[in-house]
């Protein structure tokens, strides 16, 4: 039986053929593998979907950093972290972020749930910024569309 931590780390590698060399890859992989499979339920249809959506996002918000350079401070004072671009609500949770990989994958993980509790018709959206604007809502789409074609559960688009 093939491990969570080897399947998600199969999940980077599909996205793109250096994603498992890039940052903190294998701490990223280990991180999502233990937060999808100790949740109750998954928030998609499965958890290798969650797993993959989180590898999505880690990716394309910060190529599996750990310390990233902290986002948008403008109206979040202790800017977006980790390698998920999580709004700190603390100095201290940004650093908490930045140290624990599985705590930023936790986090992220319920940030997407209530993201796709919040916003059915494009359950990303309010993680990409709000479910009322086209833009969010095409990230998190497209997001989506990634990940599951990743998983061989959509076919490419023309």
């Amino acid at each position: 039986m093939i491990s969570a931590t080897a399947t998600v780390l199969a999940i980077m590698a599909a996205l793109h053929p250096s994603a498992p060399r890039t940052g903190a890859a294998r701490m990223v992989a280990d991180a999502i593998a233990y937060v999808v499979t100790a949740e109750r339920e998954s928030v998609f249809e499965t958890r290798e979907v969650d797993a993959a959506i989180l590898v999505v996002i880690a990716w394309e918000e910060g190529r599996f950093c750990l310390i990233c350079k902290r986002g948008d401070r403008s109206l979040h004072p202790f800017g977006s972290v980790s390698t998920f671009q999580i709004r700190a609500t603390s100095e201290a949770q940004a650093r908490a972020l930045e140290s624990n990989p599985r705590y930023a994958a936790g986090t992220a993980l319920h940030f997407v749930r209530e993201s796709a509790r919040s916003c059915p018709g494009s359950p990303l959206a309010p993680y990409c910024g709000s479910c009322t604007h086209s833009i969010p809502r095409g990230i998190g789409d497209r997001r989506i569309y990634l990940a599951k074609k990743i998983l061989g559960l959509e076919p490419a688009k023309e």
